[in-house]
């Protein structure tokens, strides 16, 4: 059992060398600025990011995600934060034009920067 712990922290401990902090400071001053937050994602990063926002709530911001039944429109002051490893899923793409088009502002967490959703972050 120690083995696999000691492999799973590795794993994390690479990821979030990859983790540029002046980007992770500039997400906090967005959802620091904003009126509402609307997350989005699909399979396991969608759960994680549904996490994400629920803890967002717990904190006191207005915050909800993609399918919530209270979701309100999105537009101007608002921030869109978008999960997607590919950051190429249609559905997720097409979701995020969306928020886009109503001037929301869009935050993408992918490994793909240069995917459709990272450049349209």
């Amino acid at each position: 059992m120690k083995n696999y712990t000691q492999e799973i922290l590795q794993e994390i401990s690479v990821v979030l060398d990859k983790v540029n902090q002046e980007e992770i400071r500039g997400l906090i001053q967005l959802i620091s600025n904003s009126n509402t937050i609307v997350t989005c994602g699909a399979g396991k990063v969608g759960m994680a990011i549904k996490g994400f926002c629920m803890r967002l709530g717990h904190f006191g911001y207005k915050s909800f995600h993609i399918g919530d039944t209270t979701l309100p429109s999105i537009g101007k002051g608002d921030l869109f934060i978008v999960a997607s490893g590919s950051g190429e899923t249609q559905t997720i793409f097409d979701l995020t034009k969306i928020a886009k088009s109503n001037n929301a502002k869009v935050f993408a967490i992918t490994s793909n920067l240069q995917s459709r959703i990272g450049s349209l972050a």
